[in-house]
Formats: C-alpha cells, sequence, structure tokens
C-alpha cells in the first residue's frame, strides 16, 4: 500500500510513531486482508500486518496497521471496539511508548 503525500512525496509529513496503531482481541483466523479491509474505512493504510506464529501460521491475536496521517489513528481510538470477522472486542491503541 503505497500514498502519496505533501507536494507529491511518498513519504508522510508526520512521524511513524503518530500514524501507527496496535491492533489487539483478534481472532486467529484473521487475516491481512480482513484487517485492512475494515480499518481502510477510516483512512489510506500505508501498512497492515497480522502478527503470525512462526511455527503454525496462525494470527498471534494483534497486529499492527500504518496510516498516512494521525487524524485516521485519533478517529480509531475514540471508538473503542471494532468488527473484524465478526469479533467485537478488537481495540486500537497508539503505539506511542510500545515498541511495534
Amino acid at each position: 500500500c503505497e500514498a502519496v503525500g505533501f507536494q507529491g512525496s511518498k513519504s508522510p509529513k508526520e512521524p511513524e510513531q503518530l500514524r501507527k496503531l496496535f491492533i489487539g482481541g483478534l481472532s486467529f483466523e484473521t487475516t491481512d486482508e480482513s484487517l485492512r479491509s475494515h480499518f481502510e474505512q477510516w483512512g489510506t493504510l500505508m501498512d497492515c500486518v497480522v502478527m503470525r506464529d512462526p511455527d503454525t501460521k496462525r494470527s498471534r491475536g494483534f497486529a499492527s496497521v500504518t496510516f498516512d496521517d494521525h487524524d485516521s489513528v485519533d478517529k480509531i481510538v475514540i471508538q473503542k471496539y471494532h468488527p473484524v470477522n465478526d469479533n467485537t472486542h478488537v481495540y486500537g491503541q497508539k503505539t506511542r511508548g510500545l515498541y511495534l
């Protein structure tokens, strides 16, 4: 996923830590595509990765999504839970101070 930023630049104006969310509470069936499908309604996604167990390749229950601006992140964290794959207990948390 790629977005065009200020003055035709392909790099966003804001630091990644302001544009990135930790997503927790995912089901084991969650895919990058289903996560992307839900969160792209909030803005332009730069990156969307479900963290997987290296042996089983199943979702570990969390992911990270990065947007092209922080406004999308702010809108998501206002809504406490998000329905992804019929699981309504998925939540987004700003990554400031987290290491992803």
